[in-house]
């Protein structure tokens, strides 16, 4: 595996300005690809971040957080949405 393939978790975060977590989130959904890395957790697909963020700069949704947590103070710690 060629590592300037793959960002970590946190540059992908900051790639895509939302929280680790969020990017965590989105390899569990399928929505971001990447490889688990023993004791390292994971690395995250440099073209999928694009793809991602493409669509994003489109105006389509980055997370859409399933636990209607927008409605919460703060925003959620999960997606990073903020009440509007």
């Amino acid at each position: 595996m060629c590592n300037s393939d793959y960002l970590t978790v946190e540059e992908a975060a900051t790639a895509l300005n939302t929280t680790p977590t969020a990017i965590l989130m989105l390899l569990r959904r399928g929505e971001l690809t990447g490889q688990a890395v023993a004791g390292a957790g994971w690395l995250v697909e440099r073209d999928s971040v694009a793809r991602l963020c493409a669509a994003r700069q489109a105006d389509a949704p980055l997370v859409e957080c399933r636990s209607s947590c927008a409605a919460k103070a703060g925003g959620c710690a999960s997606c990073g949405s903020t009440a509007e």
